[in-house]
């Protein structure tokens, strides 16, 4: 859950880099690996190497936001496995409240 807020309080930084594209680039990805995280059981270092290419190809600068592409991975990652036991956690909650 720390990294999903940690890229939610840098929005504002990446908004201040370039508000449209920067900022479009940004929550695209963490749209897109949010997808993959419940619907793909790829590994979560894959969907964050995804992102990472998807991002370089779009030529994101991290430097303008004050980070690396290694910050960026293991973020991705982390929250790709938040996401998934969050998941498993609600869906194990349903299941014992029937």
């Amino acid at each position: 859950m720390k990294p999903l807020l940690l890229s939610l309080l840098l929005l504002p930084a990446v908004a201040f880099a370039n508000p449209t594209k920067m900022a479009d680039d940004y929550c695209d990805t963490f749209k897109d690996i949010s997808i993959k995280a419940y619907d793909t059981k790829e590994p979560a270092e894959k969907i964050a190497k995804d992102a990472m290419a998807s991002l370089s190809a779009k030529k994101f600068d991290f430097a303008k936001l004050e980070a690396t592409e290694a910050q960026f991975t293991e973020g991705a990652i982390e929250v790709v496995n938040s996401l998934r036991e969050a998941f498993l956690f609600s869906l194990f909650s349903f299941l014992f409240s029937l």
